[in-house]
């Protein structure tokens, strides 16, 4: 962490360490047709060519390239696509080498392809999160945005979600984690809450939203009209009403202790935590929650109490933030012997222990942003792009199927290189990726390159640079 500040600090384009973070974009293959997307959308014809549609990153050259970026500051590979990943033909054996290297795997996917045989996998080879795009809370809504398939698609894949986190929970494990993401357009507008509901009940771990990013002259009809702009407002105010904890009346999320490093509160909100769910419907038989928000200063695993079948209330409770996610509720047979229940629920144990997980709402700070900037730029970054520095040229890298090397998210038109032609470290500090992380250090994000990349329109890598510019500050 030291070496990676130190080389930026110090003010020169030479980056000490490789990327922490490296996506690799291994499928340009897909079974979907979302609407929205920049490759695939039925509404884009001819521009995504056939032959490109077709390929995939072949594994020599992903161990390859790897291979070179191992002791470098590697941290995690993204496996992604401008397809879907799980329809490599050597994806299994991708995440086995990754897994093995040491390296944290993050797949981004619509789950689709997938079969219920083959989610074990997913345990077996220690996954650490997964993102599953769905943009829709009901199956009619689905369908809208994924025209190619049926409303079938959106309870198997919503099944198969649900038998991992059983599966998961069975094993006694963390990971991986799971997030439903969902870009939000002019057709889901009004399903903020049932994509909640959703998430909930498929046992998600997190929950996200996004802006939809329209392509001029071909999906602009996605565009939010004011009317959408309310009804998401709104749906987001209901999300947080509906908060389990921490219990808003007593708690300022923009005064949580890791965003107090920000004076600027534009900062904090694109981080922000405003609170999470409890996955009620994997309680256990018989049992039920109470939530008593009487008093806002009694301590979150005061007013969140587990009743059992007998209406008795839990003689303890834990909250495990990291990896856990979840309450820890906690039955002493002691108190507990004179119930007629008694041998079935301790089965010869003293404690009987009822674990109750809770889904994170992640990035509602950043949408209300994205929906306000819309409003009133036209976009969706401005504001904040312009506050901090981009530090995607130190931290990030993606590689497309053909070889391309893309130094941020959104940078497909400035690809600083290419892996089949030149080695990691050419491309790393060759003279285009120097030119992107020098330019990156300009606050004001008005220059030709990212005008040509989009950044004020709306960043992709936002996130990640307001979380490492903490870091930085804090040294």
């Amino acid at each position: 962490m030291i070496t990676r500040i130190k080389g930026i600090i110090e003010g020169g384009d030479i980056a000490l360490l490789g990327p922490r973070v490296l996506e690799l974009s291994i499928s340009a293959v897909c079974d979907s047709s979302c609407l929205a997307c920049w490759c695939h959308s039925p509404l884009l014809k001819d521009s995504f060519h056939e032959t490109t549609k077709k390929r995939f990153l072949p594994l020599n050259k992903i161990e390859e390239f790897i291979g070179e970026l191992l002791g470098l500051g590697l941290e995690e590979v993204q496996l992604s696509g401008a397809g879907e990943p799980l329809l490599h033909p050597h994806f299994w054996e991708i995440v086995e080498f990754l897994k093995d290297k040491g390296l944290k795997v993050h797949i981004i996917t619509n789950f689709l392809s997938v079969k219920k045989k083959e989610l074990y996998k997913f345990l077996e080879l220690r996954v650490d999160s997964i993102t599953i795009s769905i943009w829709a809370g009901t199956p009619e809504t689905y369908v809208s945005l994924h025209p190619n398939r049926c409303e079938r698609d959106f309870s198997e894949i919503s099944q198969k979600i649900r038998l991992l986190v059983e599966e998961r929970e069975k094993s006694n494990l963390f990971y991986p984690k799971i997030k439903i993401y969902h870009v939000l357009t002019h057709l889901n507008a009004d399903e903020i809450e049932e994509m909640l509901e959703h998430s909930l009940s498929v046992g998600a771990d997190m929950l996200e939203f996004k802006a939809v990013d329209t392509i001029p002259g071909r999906t602009d009809f996605l565009s939010f009209t004011r009317e959408d702009i309310k009804k998401i407002g709104l749906g987001i105010e209901k999300l947080k009403n509906r908060i389990d904890f921490p219990y808003p009346e007593a708690y300022d999320p923009y005064e949580a202790p890791h965003l107090q490093i920000f004076s600027d509160y534009s900062l904090r909100r694109e981080i922000v935590d405003y609170g999470r769910y409890l996955k009620k419907a994997f309680l256990p038989r018989e049992f039920t929650l109470i939530l008593d928000k009487s008093n806002p200063t009694t301590a979150v695993n005061e007013y969140v109490k587990l009743h059992c079948p007998e209406g008795k209330g839990n003689h303890r409770s834990i909250l495990k933030e990291s990896p856990e996610q979840a309450f820890y509720f906690f039955y002493f047979r002691e108190y507990c012997k004179d119930c007629k229940r008694v041998k079935k629920c301790f089965a010869g144990e003293e404690i009987k222990e009822v674990k109750l997980s809770y889904l994170s709402f992640m990035g509602g700070g950043r949408l209300e942003r994205e929906l306000e900037s819309f409003s009133q730029h036209g976009n969706y970054g401005t504001e904040v792009v312009d506050k901090i520095p981009c530090y995607a040229g130190w931290l990030y890298l993606r590689i497309e199927t053909d070889g391309s090397v893309i130094p941020c998210c959104k940078g497909h038109k400035f690809p600083v290189g290419n892996i089949f032609k030149k080695s990691f470290q050419e491309i790393w500090n060759g003279e285009k990726e120097r030119k992107f992380r020098s330019m990156g250090k300009e606050l004001v994000k008005s220059s030709p390159l990212f005008q040509l990349i989009g950044c004020r329109k709306g960043c992709d890598n936002i996130g990640m640079n307001v979380s490492f510019h903490a870091e930085v500050l804090k040294g």
